[in-house]
């Protein structure tokens, strides 16, 4: 049973998860080249593991049970790059006070149908989560809502956010900005991000 209550069934040794955390962490730095350890995890130990990481290192509860389940919903969903290999990172963030554990968030309302959101440093994916109910809520007045957000952090696999959107029978769209780590072409340095997005359209087909 997890600090919460909740049932977690038979968990592995949390020395065995940590091995094969750790063991995919080793490859953060070639992430097309992940590592394989032949430990078989199920998704719901793993993520209660990565929320009791979290929390200990110093992240809000709620915080980690977010962060938690958006790295293991890569995983589940093949994008390994942004899954739990990202564990590591966000330790040592938090841990370094650059991830604030519970974060105060303010939204300031700029027309009918956007919005900035200050994240107060939080975790990328709870000021994320935050910003896409916003979106929704105000998709709801206006029929399209689009929140910009400032003062967060990486926020994993940006598909997470867009599929919150479908739950509402809406379409939701997520991109970011990202670090200068693209050469253009006959560059000799880096000065482009992957600026990755997210579009998701279809619940079902």
């Amino acid at each position: 049973m997890g600090d919460d209550g909740e049932v977690l069934g038979e968990p592995p040794q949390e020395s065995s998860v940590r091995r094969a955390v750790m063991g995919v962490a080793k490859s953060e730095r070639r992430p097309m080249a992940i590592a394989q350890t032949g430990a078989i995890i199920s998704a719901d130990a793993l993520e209660a593991f990565c929320r009791r990481a979290l929390v200990r290192a110093g992240l809000d509860e709620p915080g980690a049970k977010i962060v938690a389940q958006s790295l293991v919903d890569a995983d589940l969903r093949g994008v390994s790059t942004h899954g739990v290999v990202r564990l590591p990172v966000y330790l040592r963030r938090v841990r370094a006070g650059l991830i604030r554990p519970s974060p105060v968030m303010r939204l300031e309302r700029t027309g009918p149908a956007t919005a900035i959101l200050f994240g107060g440093h939080g975790a990328g994916q709870v000021v994320g989560q935050r910003a896409m109910a916003d979106a929704i809520q105000l998709a709801r007045e206006a029929g399209v809502g689009c929140v910009a957000v400032t003062e967060s952090h990486h926020f994993g696999a940006a598909a997470w956010f867009t599929m919150q959107a479908l739950e509402h029978d809406m379409i939701g769209c997520a991109v970011s900005h990202a670090d200068t780590g693209v050469a253009p072409f006959g560059a000799a340095r880096g000065y482009l991000g992957t600026n990755p997005q997210s579009i998701d359209l279809i619940k079902q087909l």
